[in-house]
């Protein structure tokens, strides 16, 4: 038998044949052995490493067992360790040394580390992704609060008579100081308001319902009641708003006629009782007014003592004089209107 190459000579041996166009055959233990059986071959570290795994596990078992004395545990540890670096010298190259059992399991002790502190900075930077994912999501849901904005207020009006007027107007039910918070907007030199407020709900369905007190009377003014529109420039914010508004007219007209609808098919209403005007001028104050108008004017109607020539004009009236908040008189004296 031929004396065993070092690695050096194998690598040359190996470029030689490259540059010939050949594959270099490898003979190992008077076999010819393949550059894909060599890939597939354990380096010798994990030899070492396999060795090593296998002498720990030998050991822990002789340290549990019962059936031995002192004197048999240590011939049994001595036999373990003997086949241990049997193992691992098995792939060692011609000038490497064979390890020691104690070196074995240090290069074990070593590499469980490694594995350790790897799977550690594995887990801390999959809770870091995790807790970015999850601020991520609470900033979206931050940018994306359910606001209105109230325009056109009283400088008398305070954040509790507004959070009073919303509670009156959409019942105190819907409306909370829990699930509604108002903010008010004042001058920074004196603290007076400015006559403006933003209101910040809890859903989108309380939002919609906030839109209901649009162009309703507080405190001697009829307030505007619309959706912010944010944005970082001037022009932004224009254009949002001018689609919001396009919005809630849709949804203030769409209520409307949803309401005359409704109580045309209970048979309240006739069929052109009211004319387009009635219908236009509803929908520019707000659903309470519209609702508690119409209510006025279906009691007047079955009211013997009241005498309709036009009915619109009548009911138009009656709108403009609920929406100002001022008291129902029949033949001078006032009457009361019913709350709901």
């Amino acid at each position: 038998m031929g004396k065993r190459k070092t690695a050096a000579q194998i690598r040359r041996m190996e470029r030689r044949a490259v540059a010939r166009g050949e594959e270099y055959e490898r003979i190992e233990d008077g076999k010819v052995v393949t550059a894909e059986e060599r890939s597939c071959k354990p380096s010798p570290e994990d030899t070492k490493l396999e060795a090593a795994r296998k002498l720990a596990d030998v050991l822990d078992n002789i340290e549990k067992s019962e059936d031995m004395n002192a004197k048999e545990r240590r011939a049994a540890k001595r036999k373990a360790e003997a086949i241990a670096v049997q193992e691992a010298s098995n792939d060692l190259q011609d000038g490497d040394t064979a390890p020691s059992a104690a070196e074995l399991l240090e290069l074990l002790k070593n590499s469980d580390n490694k594995m350790k502190k790897s799977k550690e900075k594995e887990s801390s930077s999959n809770k870091r992704k995790r807790g970015e994912d999850d601020g991520d999501e609470e900033q979206t849901q931050k940018k994306t609060p359910y606001v209105a904005f109230v325009g056109q207020l009283s400088y008398t009006s305070t954040i509790g008579s507004i959070q009073k007027h919303f509670e009156d107007g959409l019942g105190r039910k819907e409306a909370t100081e829990g699930n509604m918070k108002i903010r008010l907007l004042t001058h920074k030199d004196t603290g007076k308001s400015r006559g403006m407020a933003f209101v910040e709900v809890d859903s989108p369905e309380l939002l919609h319902e906030c839109f209901k007190m649009h162009q309703t009377y507080l405190d001697g003014r009829r307030i505007n009641v619309e959706r912010t529109a944010g944005g970082s420039s001037n022009e932004k914010k224009t254009a949002k708003l001018e689609h919001f508004r396009e919005e809630h007219k849709k949804f203030i007209s769409d209520t409307v006629e949803r309401i005359f609808m409704e109580y045309q098919e209970n048979g309240d209403l006739e069929e052109g009782e009211l004319d387009g005007s009635v219908i236009s001028l509803c929908k520019r104050h707000s659903m309470p007014t519209v609702e508690a108008s119409l209510k006025e004017y279906l009691e007047s109607k079955g009211d013997e003592k009241v005498k309709m020539k036009n009915r619109s004009a009548y009911f138009s009236k009656i709108i403009t004089r609920v929406s100002t908040g001022e008291e129902r008189m029949i033949k001078g004296r006032p009457v009361k209107r019913e709350k709901d």
